[in-house]
């Protein structure tokens, strides 16, 4: 591990690195609390609100919450550079919290889809400070490493949501899905109260309209990093399409409906298996070398899935169909943290800063391009299947075209 320049340094936790990554785990988990506990309840939800069986208005749930939630990293992101980290993280679960409890009583689901983009700026907090509290502590190949290892316990929460969320409908509505939403952040909100800041003083960053201008536009003048969340922001709008139109296509096209949540869990422990396999290979091989590795082999994965898929008119078999879906989504996992430890890697003290723009960049601009696919999910998996394939492929070519870039830390 590089050892963090002088003025960087803060008091040594007294967290040690196990249950700081568990803890930077959970403050990514809870963006994905948000969605996955849902999509069990979307049948459910389409039913309360009058809508038809294969609606997929309901899909806007998930949209409009991820928009808030990239729309907010790019806000918190300079508050967190002049504050600290911890501030700014219990502002956000306290949003959260509230606009969770404001869905269970909305009248329209037009209300429930502005709370849920309330919601996701809550949840966009502490996804944001986890990156930059990583950044704050490693640097390198050791906070890939160490991402890579927070990715694992982030999966934790897709393998269960879905099972909890399939559990609490058995015993009550789905409006008990969003309270159960709101204890999840006032229980990771106690848990916060634990950990020191990890922003040295010496190193924040005044709050001016001149100084976020300028710290925003060296983040965004380094090919790198813009190189690394181009990537990101592709291979999150396959991700998200997925998670925006799985439970309808499971329905539709396989009538497996009923399984999905199982499924879905299943898949979620292939994806935190792949995070600790990663974890292991990036000291050895080193951070780029795999990100090189993963993102070719899954646009080589995409390929025969769409393939697949196509010809069968949109109804493949469901098991080649099925164990291509998680091969995929075991790369999504590890792409993931890998690629945005080494987009992070030249931003040093605008580590606030530069994760709020490339999570603001990497969660809308995916979150726009899934919804430009889900729509034309309609008794096909055909859709999702070039989803992966083309944004794979954008993704392959933003990576090629930043490992063009510098990687050195950027001047303050």
């Amino acid at each position: 591990m590089l050892p963090a320049p002088p003025s960087t340094r803060v008091a040594e936790p007294r967290q040690g690195e196990r249950e700081t990554i568990a803890f930077l785990g959970a403050l990514t988990g809870i963006t994905a609390i948000g969605i996955d506990v849902l999509l069990p309840a979307l049948g459910d939800i389409r039913t309360a609100f009058d809508l038809d069986p294969d609606a997929t208005q309901v899909s806007l749930l998930v949209t409009f919450y991820l928009i808030g939630l990239g729309m907010g990293q790019l806000v918190c992101g300079p508050f967190a550079d002049r504050f600290g980290r911890r501030p700014v993280i219990f502002v956000g679960l306290a949003v959260f919290v509230l606009a969770a409890l404001g869905v269970v009583i909305a009248p329209t689901l037009e209300v429930a889809m502005v709370l849920r983009f309330v919601m996701g700026l809550g949840a966009s907090t502490p996804r944001a400070m986890a990156m930059a509290v990583a950044r704050d502590r490693w640097h390198g190949d050791a906070m890939a490493r160490v991402m890579a290892l927070v990715m694992m316990f982030f999966m934790l929460a897709p393998a269960v949501a879905p099972l909890f969320g399939q559990a609490i409908l058995a015993l009550s509505s789905w409006e008990a899905i969003f309270v159960f939403m709101a204890l999840v952040g006032v229980m990771l909100g106690l848990w916060s109260y634990r950990f020191e800041e990890t922003l040295a003083p010496a190193d924040r960053i005044p709050l001016t309209f001149e100084r976020t201008r300028r710290s925003a536009g060296i983040v965004v003048g380094s090919r790198w990093a813009m190189g690394h969340a181009l990537l990101v922001m592709f291979e999150l709008g396959a991700f998200v399409t997925f998670l925006g139109s799985s439970e309808l296509i499971f329905d539709d096209v396989f009538g497996r409906g009923d399984q999905f949540a199982f499924f879905f869990a299943g898949g979620a422990l292939v994806m935190a298996a792949a995070n600790l396999l990663v974890a292991r290979l990036i000291p050895r091989l080193g951070a780029e070398r795999v990100m090189l590795a993963i993102t070719v082999g899954y646009v080589a994965v995409a390929a025969v899935f769409y393939a697949l898929t196509a010809a069968a008119g949109g109804s493949p078999a469901f098991w080649p169909w099925i164990g291509l879906l998680v091969v995929l989504n075991a790369f999504h996992a590890v792409m993931l943290p890998t690629a945005n430890s080494l987009a992070m890697q030249p931003l040093g003290r605008f580590a606030g800063t530069g994760s709020g723009i490339i999570g603001t960049m990497s969660t809308i601009g995916g979150a726009v391009l899934a919804s430009l696919v889900s729509a034309t999910v309609d008794g096909s998996a055909t859709p999702l299947g070039a989803a992966y394939l083309f944004f794979g492929a954008a993704a392959l070519a933003s990576l090629l075209w930043g490992r063009g870039g510098s990687m050195s830390s950027l001047g303050s």
